[in-house]
């Protein structure tokens, strides 16, 4: 349903959702809604194959320079070259994939670890779900410390409070309650809805889910964060000079042979020793040094509890002077303690 329900009557979504709020949703209708609208998580759920990983260490440049090289060394009859080239490649792109294979798998482990559930209404009893079983329609029975799983209005309140810090970066808890609002408010002031990461402090109520998974507010910040990143200096830096290496390699190839050519020397001795030099001046051990070194910092950073998804971001990490994080509700719990006081 349209995201801008808080100025809508709650007559209007039970009847837009189809649920009565006395009773909820039955399981039946429940399922068929899963499979209208989805699990209630904010990933589409494709996982990148661990084949079409592997073979995404082979599109470098450099990786390919030195496949050509290899396949060049086998046209030469070189073939003790083209296998220690090809050793380098396959040990260069083995450590690439099995680190970035390693750490989606601790990401995944980490996840599995919190299954988070929640209480709401089925078949008119009182029923303990995990979060990603949440659906729009259903309503949801709330109690101090639980995580809203998903977007709603209202439809109850005591005394409840929510802190909305993941979504205003207010660490202030805001008061609940039950009504319409007019006009164009501002997400922290829609004092009768509530969004997913958000986490009741006090009280308790009741709300009907009218948008979950990649539909809420929160996981419009999500689809934004799982999009393509940007690629490093490093790795840009990398790939210019795998292509500076390739056009050099190919004009050395055509100068020399067509110098040849101008002495009236053979035309096979010409290519074969205009493709030998080619093949001499790729950097053959510079793969395998690169992906040797940033493993081991990729090691020590996890030594530190840190998980490197992709390699080459260690490059940004090491040239980092500062790092901005919005640490309210994650790193921090946005309130202050006292921990001891003192007499003036």
């Amino acid at each position: 349903m349209d995201k801008e329900f808080f100025n809508l009557p709650l007559e209007d979504i039970y009847q837009q959702l189809n649920v009565d709020a006395q009773v909820g949703l039955t399981k039946e209708e429940a399922q068929k809604r899963t499979a209208t609208y989805g699990k209630n998580v904010l990933s589409d759920g494709k996982k990148e194959s661990p084949f079409k990983l592997f073979f995404k260490q082979l599109t470098d440049p450099i990786i390919i320079l030195l496949l050509s090289a290899s396949v060049l060394s086998i046209f030469l009859g070189d073939l003790m070259d083209a296998l220690i080239i090809f050793v380098i490649v396959f040990i260069s792109a083995t450590l690439a994939f099995f680190q970035e294979y390693n750490a989606s798998k601790a990401m995944e482990e980490l996840s599995s670890l919190v299954k988070a559930k929640i209480t709401l209404l089925r078949d008119g009893t009182p029923t303990e779900i995990e979060v990603e079983d949440v659906v729009p329609g259903d309503i949801l029975i709330l109690n101090s410390g639980d995580i809203l799983p998903a977007d709603g209005r209202f439809i109850s309140t005591n005394d409840l409070t929510v802190n909305e810090a993941v979504l205003t970066g207010e660490s202030f808890p805001v008061e609940k309650e039950v009504g319409n609002l007019e006009g164009d408010v501002p997400l922290a002031k829609r004092s009768n809805s509530g969004y997913m990461g958000s986490n009741v402090v006090s009280g308790t109520g009741k709300m009907i889910i009218t948008a979950t998974g990649r539909n809420t507010y929160f996981g419009g910040v999500a689809k934004d964060l799982q999009k393509q990143a940007p690629m490093t200096e490093f790795k840009k830096g990398l790939n210019r000079f795998g292509r500076l290496l390739m056009t050099i390699s190919v004009v050395m190839i055509l100068l020399i042979f067509f110098l040849n050519l101008t002495m009236h020397k053979n035309i096979f001795d010409s290519l074969m020793f205009a493709i030998s030099l080619a093949v001499g001046i790729t950097p053959q051990l510079l793969p395998a040094i690169s992906s040797v070194n940033l493993s081991l910092g990729a090691k020590r950073m996890a030594q530190k509890d840190v998980i490197i998804r992709q390699l080459d971001v260690i490059d940004n990490i090491g040239g980092m002077d500062v790092l901005c994080s919005d640490k309210t509700g994650t790193i921090t719990e946005g309130g202050v303690k006292i921990d001891a006081a003192f007499d003036l």
